[in-house]
């Protein structure tokens, strides 16, 4: 009785462990960096690039949702890895030499600790991790694909968790849905619960600026000429 006690014991501890290295990152908001280097990965014009950020190699560029990454498992297995700034996931390339890609349906990606680092992450369309599939920085600060044992191949998650970009990123649809807008006859401004319009500056971002300075967003002419649209706390309105 005692011996079946004890593997009963073991198997539950086995499992236990199991369903603890499964979960290698949990959902949420993430920068992405090469190991313990300054070198971020970040979106830019429909690619997975390195930006490198030496005067802030622990937090990268503050507020820049292009270096912010959404990670959500997968029913099925695996993770979807999308950009905050876009809205668009991460597509695994077709050799080794071109960068990884976004858009509007992503590759499922799986993430483990690599063997000689349980701080690190290695990323692969593969659940194997086999072959040269791995994200991989490379000597053009590209994120390629490449075998899980490179240093370049391994990865530091970055949780983020200061409210102050919290709130950027819960800001994010709206300011893709003024780029979506743009372009038509009626003419927009957005402004968000806290009362902050939508302005273009170096970047987009929800400031207290004047409605005269604010990012112009337009509606399709079949639409209520009254209408006013409430996404995530924020209101279109005649401008």
């Amino acid at each position: 009785m005692r011996k079946i006690h004890s593997y009963f014991i073991l198997l539950l501890l086995m499992l236990c462990s199991v369903s603890v290295l499964a979960q290698t990152v949990a959902d949420g908001y993430y920068r992405i960096r090469v190991g313990a280097t300054p070198d971020f990965a970040w979106e830019n014009a429909g690619k997975v690039v390195i930006r490198t950020n030496a005067a802030n190699p622990e937090t990268g560029a503050a507020g820049d949702l292009s270096e912010m990454w959404h990670i959500q498992a997968k029913s099925t297995g695996g993770y979807s890895i999308t950009n905050v700034a876009t809205g668009k996931e991460v597509i695994a390339p077709s050799a080794n030499d071109i960068p990884h890609s976004t858009g509007t349906t992503g590759s499922t990606f799986y993430i483990k600790a690599p063997d000689n680092d349980a701080s690190l992450r290695v990323i692969s369309p593969q659940s194997s991790f086999s072959g040269q599939t791995c994200w991989h920085k490379d000597a053009r600060g590209n994120v390629v694909r490449w075998s899980s044992d490179a240093a370049n191949s391994q990865w530091r998650f970055i949780p983020i968790t200061d409210e102050a970009e919290l709130a950027i990123i819960r800001n994010a649809a709206p300011i893709r849905l003024a780029a979506e807008f743009l372009g038509t006859r009626k003419v927009f401004s957005i402004k968000n619960q806290n009362g902050l319009y939508l302005s273009q500056g170096k970047k987009m971002a929800f400031t207290p600026c004047c409605r005269s300075n604010s990012i112009p967003v337009v509606l399709n002419p079949e639409t209520n000429s009254n209408f006013t649209e409430q996404l995530a706390g924020t209101s279109c309105t005649y401008r």
